[in-house]
């Protein structure tokens, strides 16, 4: 789903680099056009509105090396990339990476290949390296995002239905053919219909069944860990509910 928080899960992961774990960190848009942007819109407010990240780069503040593509922090650096740009993805080692709508990565870089192998290369550094991959898919057999889910232990989250406990994942079509959401003409209403008992799940009901949910995965043998999340999960105040799906 777009809008639902990845961004902000990658944000806060670099916060937490920053203050307890410092080590070279990358972190790749798909242009840098892009980076201009995501630079003063994400990362800038995240260490300006956090006393801890602002007290940790205060002095720093005017070096040179705390720039639109930099940001110098005791015990490690933050690279922003273009996944446009090979200069960008080249040299340096980095122990963490965060590639950002990598489904609008382009496929080459000049003559330097796929970008998330030029990315693979500046890990191998480090034995415990970490790399986080976020985006909203877009056409299903050429999406990025879709092979590494993939290749992942692929969760899933689960959430109890309100009426009767059922633990499911909200789908648009039920196993057996049947609709998740319910259109009522009379009323103009959306409701989802339970998969277990067919009781059907107002709006208000999703904050107390997203407090409960589990992500679970499908091959838990798998080492790669990913996360899928469907527009249906929405919390409330972001704009998306079950009448504008």
């Amino acid at each position: 789903a777009a809008q639902t928080g990845k961004t902000e899960v990658g944000l806060g992961w670099i916060g937490y680099v920053m203050h307890h774990s410092p080590a070279p960190m990358l972190v790749v848009v798909p242009t840098l056009e892009v980076r201009k942007r995501w630079t003063k819109q994400r990362l800038d407010p995240l260490i300006n509105e956090t006393p801890a990240l602002r007290e940790l780069l205060a002095n720093r503040k005017r070096d040179a090396a705390n720039a639109e593509d930099m940001k110098d922090f005791p015990g490690g650096i933050l690279v922003i990339g273009g996944a446009n740009s090979p200069a960008s993805l080249a040299s340096m080692p980095i122990r963490y990476v965060l590639c950002d709508e990598v489904d609008r990565f382009p496929w080459e870089v000049g003559q330097e290949g796929d970008p998330l192998g030029l990315i693979d290369e500046r890990t191998k550094t480090f034995p415990r390296r970490k790399v986080l991959l976020v985006s909203t898919p877009t056409v299903k057999g050429l999406s990025r995002i879709e092979t590494e889910y993939e290749k992942s232990d692929m969760r899933q989250y689960h959430v109890p239905c309100p009426h009767c406990g059922e633990y499911q994942v909200l789908r648009w079509r039920h196993d057996d053919g049947s609709y998740g959401l319910v259109h009522s003409a009379s009323t103009g209403a959306t409701r989802y219909a339970c998969r277990a008992c067919g009781t059907l799940i107002d709006e208000h009901h999703k904050p107390a069944m997203l407090e409960r949910g589990l992500w679970i995965p499908r091959h838990p043998e798998r080492p790669v860990r990913g996360y899928h999340l469907s527009g249906l999960y929405s919390p409330l105040g972001l704009g998306l509910s079950l009448i504008h799906i």
